[in-house]
């Protein structure tokens, strides 16, 4: 397995973490257990993708490109967040929380599927 791929791995099992988030967003039961909950997994969220991403990117770049590669990636991760949080406010303030949660939890299930099918099929021995 090359370090790409683990990295890669690493990544998705982060996303994978928000999806109790989006959970706990809906239960109402215990807001303060939900509330250090979502704390604790926003930020492992964040300590496995911030700086992974990073060494993905590192890695993957040729180095004569890397500055300029890791400030794209940076700038363009930080504009798909803002964007992913407008249309989240925006379909709360539309159609609800519930609504809002469900589809974000199931675009994250979906985006984070297609994801490891790439990089499954990337990592593939190539058929000759």
């Amino acid at each position: 397995m090359t370090a790409p791929r683990e990295m890669g791995k690493v990544l998705i099992g982060a996303y994978l973490l928000l999806i109790p988030v989006y959970a706990a967003l809906l239960a109402t039961s215990f807001p303060l257990l939900g509330l250090a909950g979502c704390l604790l997994l926003l930020g492992t969220w964040y300590a496995a993708t911030d700086g992974v991403l990073a060494a993905l990117g590192s890695a993957e770049l040729p180095e004569e490109a890397r500055a300029t590669g890791l400030s794209v990636l940076g700038a363009v991760t930080g504009l798909a967040r803002l964007v992913s949080a407008l249309l989240f406010g925006a379909l709360w303030t539309l159609a609800g929380i519930q609504v809002a949660a469900i589809v974000f939890a199931g675009l994250l299930v979906a985006a984070t599927l297609a994801a490891a099918l790439l990089i499954r099929d990337d990592q593939a021995p190539a058929h000759s």
